[in-house]
């Protein structure tokens, strides 16, 4: 009876999500149909993930948030366990930080046109540096005030583990002179693994490290730049490093 109730309570909590998830995701789509501005759009749907946190009631636990606060550009770089991952970032980043994501999103009808409309910058995986070519225009948008956040692994894994980085994030911080902020994201596998869509409930914990700037300006520098972030969410998540 006990592990029937346990079940029919997970069951429950996951429509629940689902329910809550699916109508603040009409109230998002609409926000970025009819809002001009990207920087407007993009306020509305990063408050909606904040709802989405507490109406499904997730203790959320941030330590260094005050690292996201820095003046000026900075590399948001984050381990990537779950596809609730993107949903905690944007409840607890500046609106003004704009996400970058591969480009087989923007190959999906629906999917590419929401995050279009609010300025997602993509990139496609395949070249060495991880940047697919589009470094310049990453630089730029970096240099115009505007915090990047990358997913440097680059995807998502069934098999739990820090997995290695590509380096687009920090060829871009590099080439910027800018400081890199890494964060390790706890928890989210947990309540929705890689391939899976029952909810689970659960607690999920941020720890945003010191800023890191580079050393210089070349693939030298951005590699070792990626190394030191890497290092430091492998101390602070609770993933096993798989390097």
């Amino acid at each position: 009876m006990r592990r029937a109730a346990g079940l029919a309570g997970r069951i429950g909590f996951a429509a629940y999500a689902w329910l809550v998830l699916g109508f603040l995701a009409s109230l998002a789509l609409l926000a970025v149909v009819l809002l001009p501005g990207q920087r407007r759009r993009r306020a509305v749907v990063y408050r909606l993930d904040r709802a989405l946190i507490r109406l499904t009631l997730t203790p959320l636990r941030v330590d260094g948030e005050e690292h996201l606060t820095l003046p000026g550009a900075f590399v948001i770089v984050a381990n990537h366990a779950s596809y609730l991952d993107s949903f905690v970032l944007a409840a607890v980043i500046s609106d003004r930080a704009t996400f970058v994501a591969g480009e087989v999103f923007a190959t999906k009808m629906l999917t590419g046109f929401f995050l279009g409309r609010l300025g997602i910058e993509f990139v496609e995986h395949a070249k060495p540096d991880g940047t697919g070519g589009t470094t310049p225009r990453l630089a730029e948008v970096a240099r115009s005030g505007t915090p990047l956040v990358f997913f440097p692994e680059g995807g998502l894994s069934s098999s739990r583990g820090l997995r290695p980085f590509h380096h687009g994030a920090f060829v871009v911080a590099a080439g910027v002179g800018c400081p890199v902020v890494p964060i390790a994201i706890s928890g989210t596998r947990e309540m929705v693994p890689p391939g899976r869509r029952l909810v689970r409930h659960g607690r999920v914990h941020l720890v945003v490290g010191a800023p890191l700037h580079p050393a210089g300006s070349d693939w030298d520098a951005a590699v070792e730049l990626g190394e030191r972030a890497r290092a430091a969410i492998a101390h602070d998540t609770a993933e096993p490093d798989v390097s």
